[in-house]
């Protein structure tokens, strides 16, 4: 591709991304976002704040992630911390979870993807609860000992009840 086509196919993609997954809800789905890495760098200190609201909690929830890396990432996993607060701040729950983005033995990108571009869905945590209806936070981070993780496009995250 030359010319003006590869600055317009990364936008694309990501939009018709984003169209697929709000448009094509799945049962039980509560809330979806996708976060955007600034400059492909997951700063150590940076969090991104995933806000939703339950109406019933005597269903459990289950929480999906999307990782989309580019050619840089120079690992084959990223570590995400989880963790589940109210809107005071309070912790209900945290977990930390790998999610394996290449083949550990040759290097070769999992999941799917264009380009230098893949993304990885990965379930995040099942059956987390929380004490009572109402709004919610999952404040992610990336937990790989790195200032400045590199390579990254943007991590997506999806809430549901079923």
């Amino acid at each position: 591709m030359k010319g003006i086509a590869p600055k317009l196919f990364a936008p694309i993609f990501l939009l018709v991304t984003l169209f697929a997954a709000v448009g094509c809800t799945e049962k039980g789905e509560i809330s979806v976002q996708v976060y955007d890495v600034t400059d492909g760098v997951w700063l150590e200190n940076k969090a991104y704040t995933h806000p939703f609201e339950v109406t019933d909690a005597s269903k459990p929830l289950t929480i999906n992630l999307v990782v989309r890396a580019n050619k840089d990432y120079g690992y084959t996993n990223i570590y995400i911390k989880g963790t589940l607060t109210d809107t005071s701040g309070k912790e209900i729950k945290t977990d930390l979870k790998e999610i394996i983005l290449n083949e550990i033995a040759t290097g070769k990108p999992l999941g799917s993807g264009f380009g230098d571009i893949n993304e990885v869905a990965a379930s995040f945590a099942k059956g987390w609860q929380v004490p009572a209806a109402g709004k919610y936070n999952l404040v992610l981070k990336q937990y790989m000992r790195e200032k400045r993780l590199s390579g990254l496009e943007s991590v997506g995250v999806q809430i549901l009840q079923p």
